[in-house]
């Protein structure tokens, strides 16, 4: 998981836990500080896992509706790009004879079609056993 500075993470935090305006429970009472800054915290945390990037925007982003004074908190957001690559697992094949099935070896293979295929090549099996060969996914 990608990590924020720790001086980025807290100002993000408390931003967000700074615009966090709503009311809870049966009797609708205003948030307690301590929820305030745990919800802000929790959204954070997401932020993070999602792989989003946060750095500083340049000040002079965001000018106040009021005051007309250069907002300091701007932020530049984005999310990284996630690799579409397949992750490669290690995949059991198995020739079925009989019960129980036949152990043929290991192959690393992204899914269950490409392990099949690589191990017809790679153990030399034969054209006859070919449909008799299941892949297991192995932890």
């Amino acid at each position: 998981m990608p990590r924020w500075p720790d001086k980025i993470a807290a100002a993000v935090t408390f931003d967000v836990g700074f615009a966090l305006n709503f009311e809870v429970g049966r009797t609708l009472r205003p948030l307690t500080d301590l929820e305030r800054k745990m919800v802000a915290k929790t959204i954070v945390d997401y932020l993070q896992l999602s792989n989003w990037v946060i750095e500083r925007g340049a000040p002079g982003a965001i000018r106040h509706r009021r005051t007309g004074q250069n907002g300091r908190n701007s932020y530049i957001c984005s999310m990284r790009r996630v690799s579409k690559k397949k992750k490669e697992r290690t995949w059991e094949i198995r020739r079925l004879t009989a019960s129980p099935a036949a152990f043929v070896g290991l192959i690393a293979a992204p899914d269950e079609a490409k392990a099949k295929e690589l191990a017809i090549k790679q153990f030399a099996i034969r054209p006859e056993d070919q449909k008799r060969l299941i892949a297991l996914w192995h932890q």
